[in-house]
């Protein structure tokens, strides 16, 4: 499903940008998404506040980071995939 119909069926401001649109599509929509969310903001926080102190990147939080983001992705493509009919389909990765 394209943005603007997206936003229409959701009556989501048109102004809306696609990155802040699929997060409230998560958030609203899909079980413990908001928790994904703040989890992959509180790791990319956490990451690159230690790059600004001069710090080396955290191995672990960049896997974390990588992980979550890899989940987000995988929800916007679900939403991206739905039907006019506003029904998610099931992507099966293989």
């Amino acid at each position: 499903m394209k943005t603007h119909e997206l936003k229409q069926m959701l009556d989501f401001p048109e102004n809306l940008k696609s990155p802040r649109l699929y997060n409230r599509v998560i958030s609203l929509f899909f079980p413990g998404g908001g928790e994904i969310l703040d989890i992959l903001e509180r790791l990319h926080q956490a990451q690159h506040g230690r790059l600004e102190k001069g710090m080396r990147p955290d191995p672990l939080f960049q896997e974390l980071l990588d992980k979550a983001k890899s989940a987000r992705d995988q929800m916007i493509e679900a939403i991206k995939a739905c039907g006019e009919d506003g029904v998610l389909v099931r992507i099966v990765k293989d």
